[in-house]
């Protein structure tokens, strides 16, 4: 894939996760606070 990893963590923002932000899904709101700020 082409795509860097700087994107990436734009994307995590978006509602679509990637394949690679989908395990931690299970705990989306705690697991994703911590990269988000």
């Amino acid at each position: 894939m082409p795509i860097p990893k700087i994107p990436l963590t734009g994307r995590i923002r978006a509602p679509p996760f990637p394949p690679e932000m989908r395990i931690p899904t299970k705990a989306t709101p705690t697991t994703m606070r911590i990269p988000t700020s």
